[in-house]
């Protein structure tokens, strides 16, 4: 039978230096590692971009890949949201950190083979997207599931550490952005994070080792199972036939006040749910999908002009610092809920700026985004929408870690909703976004 670590100096002991950045070089070494850096790779290295519409190529195939996962996904959830096993979660998150360091190896070897139109290149962001959507399916709820609380914050954070470790590499290696001059390869560049994806996998099987984190101790079989009340609060000497009663009684209740079992969400956690889900729109739907788009926009000379570049280099590299910092401070401390409502309305302000300087939403403003001052207020809104997508995703995350008032499944179910909600909230405008590019309805126009 399942039993909780009941000993608050357990959990304390767990809190420590060590154990923080293991999560956190797991969660950096998985997720959208792949993905950043290819937009990294195509920020240093403009062929790449083919007057961008690789971007509108990456946009599709991530609005086809997650789309399709998530449909799999919710159909899993629903018809068996309980067949895989901590154990086999854990095997999948290992597959998925190797697969991002096979990735990068490839490309290490074969990213420009088949140019100008780059088949190798443009074919990893299916496996980056694939790889990303299964860290959101597999490694966030199990993390807020079976492990201490306050875990997710760090793991969660990762993920996003990785575009602070993409953008530092791509501006050391293109220091001078317009100058076309690299002061590596992009060989190289690809080789280097591909060492990263392996540190995060060295971690992942430490901890798996070590059962470092668990909240649940683990039995014999080398899993734990779990219910939908909290009868791991159970006495040990209660008998196996009232422990089957209860389990009964649980299975009665849940059937009574769940219609879908898989992502039942708790009353307490809905509006951080949601509003999370709004935040991965601001940043994945609307800024990473426009954001060339709106930074060359903001030139005015041409759109293929060196101020246009210099602004969506600086708006890259300052949204993917941002990023990072937001989740690692969301760490700390857990953020008042009326904060996070108000957090949460900044953000979506700054994307419709964002959308605004790319789609010409508010057409007075067009010759204000030209100016000095609009290229800088861009860049801002675009740190801004990738800070706080960092810091009210993880946040949802770690209400949903932290609620131990809440029982296991639960935890599960709703960490589960936040997962699946984020890729079909974001997915099908980014799919529409790239189509629009692809056809070049959307697209910078010169006056």
């Amino acid at each position: 039978m399942m039993r909780r670590k009941k000993t608050i100096e357990n959990l304390q002991a767990l809190e420590s230096a060590p154990v923080f950045f293991s999560f956190l070089t797991v969660g950096a070494g998985c997720g959208f590692l792949l993905i950043n850096a290819l937009y990294n790779a195509m920020a240093n290295k403009p062929e790449l971009e083919k007057d961008g519409k690789t971007f509108g190529e990456f946009s599709i195939i991530q609005g086809s890949v997650g789309l399709s996962t998530g449909l799999l996904y919710a159909i899993w959830n629903i018809r068996c949201p309980h067949l895989l096993t901590m154990r086999q979660e854990q095997i999948g998150v290992t597959i998925l950190i190797a697969l991002n360091m096979v990735a990068f190896l490839v490309l290490s070897t074969s990213w420009s083979v088949g140019a100008p139109e780059y088949p190798v290149f443009v074919g990893a962001a299916v496996a980056a997207q694939f790889i990303g959507n299964f860290t959101i399916y597999l490694l966030f709820p199990m993390v807020a599931t079976y492990y201490a609380g306050w875990l997710v914050a760090p793991v969660r954070a990762g993920t996003d550490v990785s575009s602070l470790v993409t953008s530092l590499i791509g501006q050391a290696q293109n220091p001078h952005p317009g100058s076309g001059v690299l002061t590596f390869s992009i060989s190289t560049l690809f080789f280097i994070y591909a060492m990263f994806a392996l540190c995060g996998l060295i971690a992942w099987l430490s901890i798996m080792y070590l059962g470092t984190g668990l909240r649940y101790e683990i039995e014999e079989e080398g899993t734990v199972t779990l219910t939908d009340d909290e009868d791991e609060s159970s006495d040990e000497s209660e008998s196996d036939s009232d422990v089957s009663d209860v389990r009964q009684v649980s299975a009665v209740k849940r059937k009574r006040d769940y219609l879908i079992e898989g992502f039942a969400c708790p009353r307490k956690l809905l509006l951080p749910v949601i509003l999370a889900t709004l935040s991965q729109v601001a940043q994945w739907g609307i800024a990473a999908s426009l954001g060339q788009i709106g930074a060359a926009m903001t030139d005015p000379v041409s759109c293929h002009g060196s101020h246009g570049k210099r602004v969506y280099r600086l708006s890259l590299t300052s949204s993917m610092i941002a990023v990072p910092v937001g989740s690692i401070m969301s760490t700390m401390v857990t953020c008042p809920r009326m904060l996070f409502n108000a957090l949460s309305v900044i953000q979506m302000t700054a994307a419709v700026l964002i959308a605004d300087c790319a789609l010409g939403l508010f057409g007075l403003l067009s010759e204000f985004w030209k100016s000095e001052f609009g290229g800088n207020l861009y860049i801002i809104c675009f740190a801004l929408v990738g800070g706080l997508e960092g810091y009210l995703l993880t946040m949802a995350y770690r209400y949903i870690g932290d609620s131990d008032d809440i029982p296991g499944m639960r935890r599960q179910s709703a960490s589960r909703l936040l997962s699946l909600l984020g890729v079909l909230a974001v997915n099908p405008i980014s799919f529409a976004v790239g189509l629009s590019i692809r056809n070049g309805s959307v697209r910078c126009t010169e006056l």
